[in-house]
């Protein structure tokens, strides 16, 4: 999401989190210190509530910064709560 919203590069976060490219402590421990470089980066851009109405192509249509954030954290919480022993994900996109 980070990614999308700083360099429109939309790949499949899914991709990163294989098994096989996340095999041990130190891969998994340098990739959640690059999901937080990226998190700081798409962040700074936000400076007032106004930065949130700003449109960017999600990833073939134009949605606000805000809608892009909220789908992302809908999606994160189903997936939490799938971790947790919850209901089956909930697809919200």
């Amino acid at each position: 999401m980070a990614g999308g919203i700083t360099t429109r590069l939309w790949d499949d976060p899914f991709e990163w989190t294989l098994p096989e490219t996340l095999s041990n402590k130190v891969l998994i421990e340098d990739y959640l210190k690059q999901v937080e470089e990226s998190r700081l980066r798409a962040f700074s851009f936000l400076r007032t509530n106004a930065d949130l109405d700003r449109q960017t192509p999600a990833p073939t249509q134009l949605k606000t910064i805000e809608t892009i954030l909220r789908n992302t954290l809908a999606i994160a919480d189903a997936f939490a709560e799938r971790a947790a022993g919850g209901d089956a994900v909930r697809s919200s996109h």
